[in-house]
């Protein structure tokens, strides 16, 4: 697995700040949807990425515009104009990654896989924009007990899902992390942050100063204190970007600080 870093590589103290804040628990892990190429560089279609997908959909139907494809703008033009609504499209795709098995992360083909290396950090909280429940798995296999949180992003979610993780004063520590779902999950169709449009109502819906409780409090409080660490992302990602003007956009209201923030890509 060849790691680096764009547009610019970290610093030695860079590193150095990063290591520091992983050893004293201070230190989120965001999780997008480029970690799960690593699984097909080890397993030759093992299992469905995100672009393998946008790419699929946009064969299948005949999507009218050139490469490369970017899966919320197929999955909107597929949703309005083949399935005739949004929720067939994530009922879909829900299917889909419900379909895979998860790897054994303990097995010499897995064990070095993000999600298994992040498992071995021992962090209190870790949060992905997957659909899936690998890093839950993966943590699993390092005999923790995670709790799965998700994050309610419009009024459907609020009044149909019970957010657990405020449930029985649970804080989240090394040993029952909380692997909080920014963009949904697959047990929730209903819940996945899918088309171009989820994305644009996603970053309005959690802009709002008065929607703050779709995160839990205290992974709001941890946010803005913690170093962020940004694996399986590419900078122009929709996924990025949304996160960054939606769901972390509240940092800056709660405390003035400038947060350390890393991004790695996996190449």
């Amino acid at each position: 697995m060849k790691i680096g870093a764009k547009p610019k590589k970290l610093t030695d103290v860079y590193w150095e700040n990063l290591l520091d804040a992983i050893d004293r628990k201070n230190c989120i892990p965001f999780i997008g949807s480029s970690a799960l190429e690593f699984f097909n560089q080890v397993d030759d279609n093992a299992f469905l990425t995100i672009d393998e997908l946008a790419k699929e959909w946009a064969e299948k139907y005949d999507y009218p515009f050139e490469a490369p494809y970017e899966l919320p703008k197929v999955a909107q033009y597929v949703a309005i104009n083949e399935l005739g609504n949004e929720m067939e499209a994530k009922q879909n795709v829900s299917t889909r990654f419900r379909r895979m098995k998860p790897p054994n992360f303990l097995s010499n083909k897995f064990n070095k896989s993000p999600h298994a290396i992040l498992a071995e950090l021992n962090l209190p909280i870790y949060i992905t924009t997957n659909y899936d429940f690998f890093m839950e798995e993966a943590l699993k296999s390092q005999e923790k007990k995670p709790v799965s949180g998700l994050c309610r992003w419009n009024d459907e979610l609020k009044n149909s899902i019970e957010e657990r993780t405020e449930q029985d004063q649970y804080r989240p520590t090394k040993d029952e992390p909380l692997v909080f779902h920014f963009h949904g999950c697959i047990d929730y169709p209903e819940s996945l942050v899918l088309t171009e449009r989820d994305h644009f109502e996603f970053v309005i819906y959690t802009n709002k100063e008065s929607e703050k409780d779709m995160i839990p409090t205290f992974l709001r409080k941890a946010l803005p204190t913690s170093t962020l660490l940004f694996i399986g992302y590419r900078l122009d990602d929709i996924n990025f970007r949304s996160i960054f003007q939606g769901a972390l956009s509240f940092m800056s209201s709660v405390r003035k600080r400038r947060n350390s923030i890393a991004v790695i890509q996996i190449q």
